[in-house]
């Protein structure tokens, strides 16, 4: 949802394109509560990027994962997926506690 100010109201405008979030090189999301990203959400997570879940719920997601990009999984976090998930050659998928539906 957006935000518009108007003579002192807050309106909700309902958003019809799907929310990307994109994790750059060296850059990094933990999500440590409950997350949904309605409609087509997406994460992507480049090449030295981490997505780290910590006890947080991700839910309704794509998350897309490129070479050399981390995921990783604790403290009875979970990601609930749109469609499969898949890991590409060469990143890192680390789940010490916690699952991907």
């Amino acid at each position: 949802m957006n935000h518009n100010q108007n003579d002192g109201l807050l309106k909700m405008i309902r958003r019809t394109d799907p929310m990307i979030f994109r994790i750059t090189s060296n850059g990094q999301l933990t999500v440590q509560s409950n997350v949904v990203l309605i409609g087509n959400g997406k994460v992507i997570v480049d090449a030295g990027g981490k997505l780290i879940i910590d006890g947080g719920r991700l839910s309704d997601v794509d998350i897309v994962l490129k070479p050399g990009a981390t995921l990783q999984i604790k403290n009875g976090g979970i990601i609930e997926c749109q469609d499969d998930f898949i890991a590409p050659v060469g990143a890192i998928v680390d789940i010490e506690n916690g699952q991907i539906l």
